[in-house]
């Protein structure tokens, strides 16, 4: 809780301060690395011609295949750029305009802290969940017991039983993902 309530204050006040540079800085890294990424492609498909002269062309064509989509994608990207500029920049104007908002706004940190609450209250319905789940057993109890306590042991014994755990395991773990 005290992580999340750090990384909050560090990331509101980064992108209050940077957010319009790092827009910018993502733009331009995105651009140069599909330059780069086409160089390299092509490069790499020049020099591994010399190295598979003997005929071997699955390399040297992958390296071309990714040099060209490389620098088709490099060339919608800069496209995008040119025709999109002025809606770009009321998005990234908008986006510092949103985290000057949530630095003034000390409100939002208590969303990472009610989540956190919230997620282990769904963690541990969940859990009681699959515990019911895997009941559908046979469950048998141990004769010795000591101090009135019993073990319990839980058997899957039919096919149907275990196919029927498993399934339904994967489609709790899938709710909690979703949840969470």
């Amino acid at each position: 809780m005290g992580t999340a309530f750090f990384y909050s204050l560090a990331f509101i006040y980064l992108m209050s301060a940077f957010g319009e540079i790092l827009a910018w800085v993502m733009i331009v890294l995105i651009q140069v690395g599909l330059i780069a990424g086409s160089a390299v492609g092509i490069y790499a498909y020049a020099k591994s011609k010399e190295i598979f002269a003997d005929g071997d062309t699955a390399s040297p064509s992958i390296a071309l295949t990714l040099g060209i989509v490389l620098a088709i994608l490099s060339a919608v990207f800069l496209c995008m750029l040119c025709f999109g500029f002025r809606s770009l920049k009321t998005a990234i104007d908008v986006i510092d305009a949103s985290a000057d908002f949530l630095a003034g706004t000390k409100r939002i940190i208590l969303v990472p802290v009610l989540y956190f609450f919230v997620t282990l209250i769904v963690i541990f319905l969940w859990l009681l969940a699959v515990a019911c789940i895997y009941s559908i057993g046979t469950i048998t109890a141990s004769p010795d017991a000591e101090y009135g306590l019993q073990n319990r042991s839980v058997k899957l014994d039919g096919k149907n039983e275990k196919q029927f755990f498993v399934l339904s395991f994967l489609f709790m773990l899938f709710g909690l993902f979703w949840i969470c």
